[in-house]
């Protein structure tokens, strides 16, 4: 019999067997290296995140930009169409208008009294302000009448026909003369404040009132109130005055404004139809008249508002507009070195004045501009 001696290779079948495994410096260098990776990929994302919404910030204010020149140009292109697209201001080469006590107009162009376009400078950093007379380009709720008998110019009376009777206690008239006007004669603003007898009775025709006790539109004598007081006789009509009202575009609160002339913007206010943001991120809003000579269509000069003399409103053919868009983001660094220009170069815009968030300037910024020339069609046509 064979006899197993202490010290052989031979193991008993339950005996443990060993394995192998991390230990605790091995487990917290795999961590490491693990963060680090997961650092770096953040890290990578969040940049490439960055240059998205930067490039995706300009495209944007690109866009912003390219609507806002848009909506001006297309109220521009209509501006003017109530006073100056129909028979008035052929009738009316030169207006007489008084009110509350004063004398507004005497012997003034209509382009001056009723501007298509007003422009008021925001100053070399400020946006400016642009209001944009908006009435469709039709005659409807305009009449005219004539004047049948001639009446003093003192007696704030007219005899007149209207046979469709559309002459109301209130309405705003304009007392013209009739075509030709070889004088040059200007027309006259009154307001009706009563009738009596029967308008559309051509045989006998009604009284137009316009006591000067009774509204802020009526002199009490016009010998004192104009320099050239009219006396309208046979063949002189009455014109009802155009409905018409200003548009008014403006650039604030990091938006393009569009809204009523009658209602203030307000950043924090709940929105409203008079006062709509209609392109975000619009920082400056730039716009000049295009004046012409006396007696011509070719533009001459660009003029700021400041520069424009009170005689050449109505020397005014065109304008031109330029619209600032800024991306909703600001760069890491300086990526807008100098400011920018417009109109030719004719105009460097400071942007010092715009908001920035803190520890920013203008200058962290991306900007895109784009820019329009509208000629005024409704006052080209009527010199």
């Amino acid at each position: 019999m064979a006899i197993m001696t202490a010290g052989s290779g031979t193991r008993c079948p339950g005996a443990r067997r060993w394995q192998a495994g991390l230990s605790l410096i091995e487990l917290m260098v795999g961590l490491l290296i693990g963060l680090i990776i997961t650092l770096a990929i953040t890290a990578s994302v969040a940049t490439i995140g960055k240059q998205l919404r930067t490039t995706g910030g300009g495209i944007n204010a690109a866009e912003e930009a390219q609507l806002a020149v848009t909506l001006i140009d297309r109220d521009l292109r209509m501006a003017g169409a109530a006073i100056f697209a129909n028979s008035v201001a052929t009738m009316c080469p030169s207006l007489n208008e008084y009110k509350n006590g004063a004398t507004l107009y005497d012997r003034s162009s209509l382009g001056s009294a009723f501007a298509p376009v007003r422009i008021t400078d925001g100053g070399s950093a400020g946006s400016d302000t642009i209001d944009v007379e908006s009435s469709p380009p039709s005659t409807a709720g305009t009449f005219t009448a004539a004047i049948v008998k001639e009446m003093p110019a003192t007696a704030g009376v007219l005899k007149v026909t209207d046979p469709r009777n559309n002459l109301h206690e209130g309405d705003l008239i304009f007392v013209a003369h009739p075509l030709p006007n070889t004088g040059g004669d200007p027309c006259t603003l009154i307001q009706v404040t009563g009738i009596s007898g029967v308008c559309n009775d051509r045989s006998t025709g009604c009284n137009v009132l316009f006591g000067s006790g009774q509204s802020i539109y009526n002199p009490s004598n016009p010998n004192q109130a104009f320099t050239s007081p009219q006396t309208y006789g046979p063949g002189s009509i009455l014109v009802k005055m155009p409905s018409f009202a200003y548009t008014r575009y403006e650039a604030k609160c990091n938006a393009l404004l569009r809204h009523d002339t009658t209602i203030s913007p307000s950043c924090n206010g709940s929105p409203s139809f008079h006062n709509s943001a209609i392109a975000d991120e619009i920082v400056m809003l730039k716009a000049q008249y295009g004046v012409a000579d006396a007696g011509s269509d070719a533009i001459a000069s660009w003029k700021s508002a400041s520069a424009l003399a009170a005689d050449e409103m109505n020397q005014v053919k065109a304008v031109r507009i330029a619209v600032v868009a800024r991306s909703r983001e600001p760069d890491v660094t300086a990526v807008t070195a100098s400011a920018p220009t417009v109109f030719g170069g004719a105009l460097t815009l400071n942007l010092s004045g715009t908001s920035v968030p803190a520890g920013k300037t203008w200058q962290d910024f991306r900007y895109r501009i784009f820019e329009t020339m509208t000629p005024l069609r409704n006052v080209v046509w009527n010199r």
